[in-house]
């Protein structure tokens, strides 16, 4: 007779042998066991799931609450949220300026009313010619002229798109240490004779401890109250402690000019528009 808990002839140690007797012996206990740990293991997972849904529900049923309190009701942080907005730009009519070439020069005036948001935005002056997208921007309180010279039109209508707000922390005295722009010895030179420029010659001093890729300058010219001319340049790296010399001409015929309005527009809230002390 065969003895099982031999191990010489099958090569299988004592354990070896009773574990598979154990197996064998009890294979439908085991499979009971095995089926009953599934089902607490399923119950468990449908368990958290449900627990899950229901919080799930009850946060929705909060937040759907809070947000019909806020839209129709009046509570009290709605007109804290109404004043910390920022008001939309205001944007005047545009005044045409006949340049004495069939062209014109065309300015409208936007104005942030805002005293801590920066706008940005695009713009155009659209007619029936393709029109030209430039950035604008309105710093906050300023009184921003946009412009579009050489127009074949004079009917064009002013396009804002885009529009962004940015707020600006303590911008008072952001301002009073960057907007330190001098401008001296302003002069109106009309033409001597028809065919001759009429010039504008200043001076532009940049006295604040920063340095700009870009500066424009916007001069208008006055008939008494009345605009009667606009310009624009462009200075290119207007460097901290630097002075420029400015002349602007104007080609055509100009009535009697008595005064001037000269007016730097920096962009001194824009990183990017800042020179390093490297460049």
């Amino acid at each position: 007779m065969l003895d099982i808990t031999s191990s010489s002839s099958s090569g299988l140690s004592d354990f070896q042998l009773k574990v598979s007797y154990f197996l064998v012996s009890n294979k439908l206990l085991l499979r009971k066991i095995f089926i009953v740990l599934m089902v607490i293991l399923n119950c468990l997972f449908w368990g958290y799931a449900i627990y899950g849904l229901a919080l799930w529900g009850l946060d929705y049923q909060r937040l759907n609450r809070q947000t019909n309190e806020l839209l129709f009701t009046s509570n009290a942080v709605l007109p804290g949220i109404e004043a910390n907005k920022p008001q939309n730009l205001s944007v005047s009519d545009i005044q045409s300026f006949s340049n004495g070439s069939d062209r014109y020069d065309l300015m409208s005036e936007v104005k942030n009313p805002n005293a801590n948001w920066l706008a940005t935005f695009d713009y155009a002056f659209v007619d029936n010619v393709q029109a030209t997208v430039y950035p604008g921007f309105a710093l906050p309180g300023q009184r921003k002229l946009l412009l579009a010279l050489g127009k074949p039109d004079s009917s064009a209508k002013l396009q804002l798109t885009n529009i962004k707000w940015t707020k600006i922390t303590d911008f008072p005295a952001i301002a009073n240490n960057r907007e330190r722009f001098l401008i001296e010895n302003n002069i109106f030179i009309p033409a001597l004779k028809a065919g001759d420029p009429s010039r504008v010659k200043f001076t532009i001093s940049n006295q604040s401890p920063y340095s700009y890729w870009e500066a424009g300058l916007v001069v208008i010219l006055y008939s008494g109250s009345s605009a009667t001319a606009v310009n624009y340049l462009a200075i290119p790296q207007f460097v901290s402690g630097s002075t420029r010399n400015v002349e602007m001409n104007w080609i055509g015929s100009l009535p009697g000019i008595d005064n001037m309005e000269i007016i730097p527009e920096v962009n001194y809230l824009d990183p990017n528009n800042i020179m390093p002390p490297s460049a």
